[in-house]
C-alpha cells in the first residue's frame, strides 16, 4: 500500500533519487516532493540517506467540530443532498498535500469563491455543481464533497454530541426530544448570499430576530428550526451566542490599588484625567474617521504605520 510523503529535498540530486526509485511525484515545492510510495520504495530513499517524512491526514474542522474527509464523502453516499444546478453550492475541497499558489489560481479561474481555508489542506468553496465537477479532474484535487446541513450546526447546539463527527451524524441532524427547547445562536451566512431568508424562516417558526446584519443574524430559536436553517444552501455555521459582558476586575489587583482608591491624602478617581492609549485596529490615523464608539472623545491621534 502506498503512503504520501513530504520529502525534503537537501541535496540537488535528491528529486532524482525520488523518481529513480519509482515513487510518483504528486507536487513539487522549492525544497519538498510530495510523493506518492511503497515500503519497499520508502526503506530505498532512506538507504540513500533520504528522509521520508510520512503527511499525516488531518481532520476537517468546522463549527466547532470534526471528521475525517473519508466520513463525509460516506455521508454523502449514504444520504445524498439535493442539488440546485442553478445556483451557488458549497462544497469542502480536498487538496492533496500543503496548498500551492497556483492551485488557488486554478480555483478562481474556474469560477469558484474560496471562503475558508481548513486543516487538512481543504477548502470550502462555493461554486456552480458544472465547477465542481471540472474540478474533480484537476490532479491536485483530491476529492469534492458537499458541505452538509449537519457540518454547519456548532456540537454544543446537538445535545450529547461530541466534537468528533462519524458518517451517521454528518448524514443526517437528530430531531430534538422536546420540540419546544430554544436556544440563542449566531448563524452566519456566506458572502453574496442574503439573511432575509434567514429571518424569515426565524420569524415563520414562532422565533425571534434579536439582530440582522448583512452577513449574521442573531435570534432565539427552537432547535427544531436550528435543522431548518441549517439545510439552507447560502448559511455557513450556527453556533451558541451570548450577549458580551464587559469586566474589569483584575487591573486594581494587578496595579495593588487600595480598596477605598486612596493614597496618602488624594482618592484617585479618574475625574478629568487625560490618558494615552496605544493600540492596534482602532483608526486610520484620522480623527475624522476613528471608530464610532471613540468619536468627539479623542483629542490626538497618531497611527505609527501610517508615519513610515
Amino acid at each position: 500500500m502506498s503512503k504520501k510523503l513530504l520529502i525534503p529535498l537537501v541535496k540537488p540530486s535528491d528529486a532524482e533519487t525520488v523518481r529513480a526509485a519509482g515513487c510518483e511525484v504528486l507536487a513539487e515545492y522549492p525544497n519538498s516532493l510530495l510523493a506518492l510510495a511503497t515500503d519497499k520504495q520508502q526503506k530505498s530513499l532512506e538507504s540513500a540517506g533520504i528522509e521520508t517524512p510520512e503527511l499525516t491526514d488531518q481532520a476537517i474542522q468546522v463549527s466547532g467540530a470534526r471528521f475525517a474527509f473519508a466520513t463525509a464523502v460516506e455521508a454523502n453516499k449514504s444520504a445524498p443532498i439535493p442539488t440546485d444546478l442553478q445556483r451557488t453550492t458549497y462544497y469542502i475541497v480536498k487538496l492533496i498535500g500543503p496548498i500551492k499558489g497556483e492551485w488557488l489560481t486554478a480555483i478562481k479561474a474556474a469560477g469558484a469563491q474560496i471562503h475558508v481555508t481548513l486543516a487538512g489542506y481543504a477548502l470550502l468553496v462555493g461554486m456552480q455543481p458544472s465547477v465542481a465537477e471540472t474540478l474533480k479532474q484537476q490532479p491536485w484535487v483530491e476529492g469534492i464533497s458537499r458541505y452538509r446541513p449537519a457540518m454547519k450546526i456548532s456540537p454544543e447546539l446537538r445535545p450529547g454530541l461530541e466534537r468528533d463527527l462519524t458518517i451517521n451524524h454528518l448524514a443526517a441532524v437528530e430531531a430534538p426530544t422536546d420540540p419546544a427547547d430554544r436556544a440563542q445562536v449566531e448563524i452566519s451566512i456566506f458572502p453574496g448570499e442574503s439573511t432575509e431568508a434567514v429571518a424569515t424562516e426565524i420569524r415563520k417558526s414562532g422565533g425571534f430576530v434579536i439582530s440582522s446584519t448583512p452577513k449574521v443574524v442573531t435570534a432565539i430559536i427552537s432547535r427544531q428550526t436550528i435543522i431548518a436553517v441549517a439545510g439552507q444552501e447560502g448559511v455557513q455555521s450556527i453556533i451558541p451566542h451570548q450577549f458580551p459582558h464587559l469586566h474589569n476586575d483584575k487591573a486594581a489587583a494587578v496595579m495593588e490599588a487600595p480598596a477605598d482608591r486612596e493614597f496618602a491624602d488624594i482618592t484617585i478617581r479618574g475625574d478629568n484625567q487625560i490618558i494615552g492609549i496605544a493600540d492596534t485596529g482602532l483608526d486610520s490615523g484620522d480623527p475624522a474617521t476613528i471608530q464610532a464608539d471613540f468619536a468627539g472623545r479623542v483629542n490626538q491621534i497618531v497611527s505609527w504605520p501610517n508615519q513610515y
